[in-house]
């Protein structure tokens, strides 16, 4: 049986805020105090974090807590649990160069038939040194061979990029640094 992190709790419910929190106070610390220079500083860390909050509010929402055994995959609410049937599972795909390791599943509600994506982040006993982010996780590679042997018509192919949550961040990175960039220049914090 594979498991979600203990830290499943923490990275939903507290990490953003808290993130968020720290970083807007020092801003607006700084800022109602500050000189031009710092200002212009100030708006370029507003920036950095509204892009973050773009990545982390959307985690915050999808992430789950669930449990992967022979049979199926739980997801453990407190309104109580869902079943999930390893032949309703659309895709499974786990993103490359994230760390902690996060596995985005599709899946279809066996009561509604509705679509849902869920992440989750798997259990690992030394996540925060784990350096290898290239290689999956073995509950992602558990699920999958879970849902190859239930759905023979289940194609690994048709599963999402595992490279397309890095490049949207690095092309939302560079236009995010771009701005700015611009924003510096124009507040003459930095000259050319």
């Amino acid at each position: 049986m594979h498991k979600s992190s203990s830290l499943t709790f923490f990275y939903k419910y507290l990490f953003t805020p808290i993130w968020a929190g720290f970083i807007l106070f020092g801003i607006a610390t700084v800022g109602s105090h500050a000189e031009q220079f710092f200002k212009g500083w100030n708006l370029a860390a507003c920036l950095i974090v509204l892009y973050g909050l773009i990545w982390l509010i959307p985690m915050m929402i999808r992430l789950r807590t669930v449990e992967a055994s022979d049979a199926n995959i739980v997801i453990i609410n407190s309104s109580g649990n869902e079943l999930i049937s390893y032949q309703n599972i659309e895709y499974i795909s786990q993103f490359a160069l994230i760390n902690p390791a996060l596995i985005t599943l599709k899946y279809k509600r066996s009561r509604t038939g509705e679509l849902r994506k869920i992440l989750i982040m798997p259990s690992t006993n030394s996540q925060a040194f784990n350096f290898d982010v290239l290689a999956e996780h073995e509950m992602t590679k558990y699920i999958r061979a879970k849902i190859l042997s239930a759905n023979p018509s289940y194609r690994v192919e048709n599963e999402p990029s595992r490279w397309l949550a890095f490049g949207l961040m690095m092309v939302g990175g560079a236009i995010i640094m771009v701005t700015m960039i611009y924003l510096l220049l124009m507040n003459d914090v930095v000259s050319v």
